[in-house]
Formats: structure tokens, C-alpha cells, sequence
């Protein structure tokens, strides 16, 4: 029996065996009154912890559930339960995992809990490891949902990101190849009451690796390490082990060949299947833990739209910045128009892409010049890789598509339809999408899709290069959206450059993009 009594932050017990809680008590130096079998300790997350090891039934007396008020924002972030859920259970892990899948909002939960335990004094800061692509998400959550909070992403040189560390803010965001660029900072950075996040856990899969090595380092230092995965067996039991050490080395053998040998089977000189019920040993071993899954949880929206920020490579910025000089003198003598800002604004989006059609060329299938965009595939294969379900990629330019099926296929299995593909060829495409297990990924431009298709089979759109026509992305996303969907659907957009980033802007608010190309031209000139 418990009873919280809120303006004194205390909770009341009544046990069988009051000298076993005394006991312990006396030796952890927490303060507490006794009367008999009642007991009355200070309610916070520490004495909670140590409460429920020693047997209390406290299930919904939680800390946070009880003291914490969740940002009222124009009730844009209020948590459903799902959300409050996973919060909650994290503010109460110092070491866990959790595996909500895509699109169940584990980033603001575990914003939440950190802002609580900041508020509680439990942790002083809080370092979140993520992809490239999700820095920007983190840092935009942070600000979306607390007016004071303060978050700043490390980013640039290993000077510069040494300087932004430094700095007394509440979070620090920082990419995972990033973490090793600065390996030297962490044994000062980090404390007990460092807070570390990582984010897309299962990319640490690899326990030989310098990232990985990095990253053990730093979570043995901290007491509070929570890791995000949705996909935990995505690649199979080995894979698991390198990022389930990182949280609970104490649930897995000493080495990964034992751990290899506990969940597979070896069937050749060099060939390995897992084992049956490797599934259940992984999920044991992945504890404590939180899941939800998306499929699951009735109050989750149907539809959410997200933003992926990619790096532009050395030699994609080189040609970017000189086309973007070569049009600012025509620019402020004003001999740039709507007309032909488009084709600039078309030249500035091509380079983005990775391929520029050339000048003299009249057919943009043969004659570019190709800047492989190492950033945007990345961001690309961690979208892909975060769901089991089909995935339909947009691009805008055929060179382009050529490039993404390319390599798609080598990866997932993949399709591709474009205005190239006619009749038959085109219907055995869309036919293969649908029915083959083997193919995962449809790469298509949005115009051959826009219309008279249904890929209810999918449940994932990603923009590799945002269009300009309004009416096309509309009915592009609606090709997911059909009574026959059973999935929750997310539209990914990936950008490099903030001219990306303002047409999407444009597309989400309901304007052309190609009404605007002169404005967006001249905005994208003179940003740095």
C-alpha cells in the first residue's frame, strides 16, 4: 500500500517487514519516519529505485508521473500516452533501452525525462549522439518544446566543435562519426550526471570499430545512458551485441564470438544462421527496456512528415559555392529575372542531387556531371534500414534516379519507374513492387506516380530532391494514403541546402515553389 503526498514530495508505505526497508535505508543514509509497519520516505527517483529493489508494489507512483508538468506549447507537444509511458520509465533507468519503432516520438519522451531530471537535479547536461541527419531534429525538438532550454549542435572542426562543447548549455548534440573527431574532450566532459543519448543505437554494431571503442569509453563514464533503436534485430543476434554492450555488458557473454556461438548455428567452414528463438535471447539480453510499436498505438497520428538534413561532400560544396558567386554580380545589377532564376534555382538543386546537367547538353540521361552525394545516401539508408515495411523514393531528375536504383538495388532490391519506362515495362515495375518479398525499394519520378497508382504496400515516401509543383507532391504523398493501409506512414524530406529546405517550407504550407524561385534565388545567394 502507497499514498504520495504531493506538497510534501514524500510517499507513505505500509509494510510487512519494516526493518528490512529500515535497514537498507539507514545504510543508503536516506532520511525516513517510522510508525510501526508505515514508513515515510522522501519521494524522488533515487529512494524510488531502492524502494521498488527492495519489493515495494509502487507501479504508477512514479516521480515524474506525479510532480512533472509537461510544456504547454499551443498543445502542439501535449505527450500521448505512449509518450508519458516511455518517460516516464526512462527518467527511472539510469542504463536502458528503448525500442519504440519510427514514428512513435521517442525523441520528445526522452526529452521530457531529461528535462525532468535537469529540473531534479539528478543530471547536470545532456549529450545526445545521433546521425548526421537527426542533429538537426534533436536540436529542433529541444526549442520547439522548451522556451528554456538550451541546445547547440557540435558541428565543423575539431576546434570549433571542442569550443561548442565548452559552452554551459543544457544539450549538446553531436554526430556519432563526431564523437571521435574529439575523443580527447570526453574524459573532462563527461561525469556521473551526464546524461548520454544515443541515438540509433544499432549503427554501433561493430565492437572492433574506433566509433565503437569511443562510445564505450564515454558511456562507461556516465551514469545515465539511454539507447534509441526501433530496428534492434535488424541485423541479426552478432550485430545486436556491439550496442547492447555499450548499455548492459552485464547480460552478454565476455566476447562476441560466445555470443555468436549462444545465438547461431554454424553450418559451413564460414556460414552462420541464427538459431530458433534467437529472437527472444536478443530481446532477454535488451534490458530494462521499453517498445511500442507504431501499428499499435491507436492515438498516434496516420500520417507524419519529417525533415532529414544530409552534408553536401567537399567537391558538391566546391561547385555550389562558385555557381552561387558567379550569380551574385548578375544578381545585385538586377539582370537576373523569374525566368532565368529558375534555371539557376534548377542548377542549385541538380548539384544538391549530386548530378549537374552540363551546358551544352540536350539530354540530361548521359551529359552531367556526376557528384556522388555520399551525405544524402546515408541519411537515405537510415531511413530505409528503420523500417521493414516497402519504401517509394522520389527524385526529380533522371540522372538521378538512375543513381539512387543503382544503389538501392545492390542493397534492398529495387525498382525503378520514370518516363523512360512504358507500358509493360512500367506495369511489371509496379507489379514486382508489389508482390516481390525481394524488392523493397520503388525509386521513381513523381510525375509517373502522381496518378491512377496505389502502393498501400508501402508505408514510407522519401523526397530525395523536393519538386516544385505543389499539385504533384500532394498527389505523390497520396499514394501511400488508401483505405487498404493497416501501417502509420511517415513522408521523409532530405535536404543539404537551405534553398531545399524553403521549397519544402513552400510545398508543407500549401504555395508554389516555382511562383517563388526568384525570391528563393536570392535568398539562397546571399545566405552563407
Amino acid at each position: 500500500m502507497a499514498l504520495v503526498v504531493k506538497d510534501k514530495k514524500a510517499i507513505f508505505l505500509k509494510v510487512r517487514d519494516p526493518n528490512k526497508y529500515t535497514t537498507v535505508l539507514d545504510q543508503a543514509g536516506v532520511k525516513y519516519k517510522r510508525d510501526g509497519h508505515n514508513l515515510a520516505v522522501k519521494h524522488n527517483v533515487d529512494t524510488f529505485k531502492l524502494l521498488s529493489n527492495l519489493g515495494a508494489k509502487l507501479e504508477r507512483f512514479e516521480p515524474m508521473r506525479s510532480y512533472y508538468e509537461y510544456p504547454k506549447l499551443h498543445g502542439l507537444y501535449d505527450p500521448m500516452h505512449h509518450q508519458e509511458e516511455t518517460a516516464v520509465f526512462v527518467s527511472q533507468n539510469p542504463k536502458a533501452f528503448v525500442l519504440n519503432t519510427q514514428r512513435t516520438g521517442k525523441t520528445a519522451s526522452c526529452l521530457w525525462a531529461a528535462d525532468y531530471l535537469l529540473k531534479e537535479g539528478v543530471i547536470d547536461k545532456v549529450l545526445v549522439c545521433c546521425t548526421v541527419s537527426n542533429c538537426a531534429t534533436w536540436y529542433d525538438e529541444v526549442n520547439a518544446i522548451f522556451a528554456e532550454r538550451s541546445a547547440m549542435i557540435a558541428r565543423g572542426s575539431a576546434t570549433v566543435r571542442k569550443s561548442i562543447l565548452r559552452q554551459k548549455v543544457d544539450f549538446h548534440i553531436i554526430n556519432h562519426d563526431g564523437i571521435k573527431v574529439v575523443s580527447d574532450i570526453w574524459e573532462n566532459y563527461l561525469t556521473p550526471k551526464t546524461l548520454l543519448i544515443i541515438d540509433e543505437a544499432r549503427l554501433f554494431s561493430d565492437p572492433k570499430s574506433d566509433r565503437w571503442a569511443v562510445m564505450n569509453e564515454m558511456a562507461t563514464k556516465c551514469k545515465y545512458v539511454w539507447a534509441l533503436t526501433g530496428t534492434p534485430l535488424s541485423g541479426g543476434p552478432v550485430a545486436a551485441y556491439g550496442f547492447i554492450k555499450l548499455v548492459a555488458p552485464h547480460r552478454l557473454p565476455k566476447t562476441v564470438g560466445a555470443w555468436q556461438a549462444q545465438t547461431m548455428v554454424k553450418i559451413g567452414e564460414r556460414k552462420w544462421i541464427p538459431k530458433r528463438g534467437w529472437e527472444e535471447t536478443v530481446y532477454n539480453a535488451l534490458q530494462p527496456a521499453i517498445r511500442f510499436n507504431a501499428d499499435d498505438v491507436l492515438d498516434l497520428p496516420p500520417l507524419q512528415m519529417m525533415y532529414m538534413e544530409a552534408e553536401l561532400t567537399p567537391d558538391q560544396t566546391k561547385v555550389y559555392n562558385r555557381l552561387k558567386q558567379e550569380g551574385a554580380i548578375p544578381l545585385k545589377d538586377g539582370r537576373i529575372t523569374a525566368a532565368n532564376a529558375g534555371v539557376e534555382v534548377f542548377k542549385l538543386l541538380q548539384i544538391a542531387a549530386g548530378v549537374v546537367k552540363l551546358d551544352n547538353s540536350q539530354d540530361d540521361d548521359t551529359a552531367v556531371l556526376k557528384l556522388p552525394p555520399k551525405g544524402r545516401l546515408k541519411v537515405l539508408d537510415e531511413i530505409i534500414q528503420g523500417t521493414e515495411q516497402k519504401v517509394i523514393v522520389f527524385a526529380s531528375y533522371k540522372a538521378v534516379v538512375d543513381l539512387l536504383f543503382e544503389h538501392c538495388n545492390a542493397k534492398y532490391g529495387a525498382v525503378w519507374i520514370d518516363g523512360r519506362v512504358t507500358g509493360k515495362k512500367r506495369d511489371e515495375a509496379v507489379r514486382r513492387f508489389q508482390s516481390d518479398p525481394d524488392i523493397k525499394v520503388l525509386v521513381a519520378h513523381p510525375k509517373t506516380t502522381s496518378h491512377g497508382l496505389e502502393f498501400a504496400i508501402a508505408d514510407t515516401i522519401v523526397w530525395f530532391t523536393p519538386h516544385y509543383s505543389l499539385e504533384l507532391y500532394d498527389q505523390a504523398n497520396k499514394r501511400i494514403q488508401s483505405k487498404l493501409q493497416k501501417n502509420n506512414m511517415g513522408i521523409y524530406h532530405i535536404y543539404a541546402t537551405p534553398l531545399e529546405k524553403s521549397i519544402y517550407q513552400r510545398l508543407a504550407n500549401g504555395s508554389e515553389a516555382q511562383a517563388s524561385f526568384l525570391e528563393l534565388y536570392k535568398q539562397e545567394i546571399n545566405s552563407k
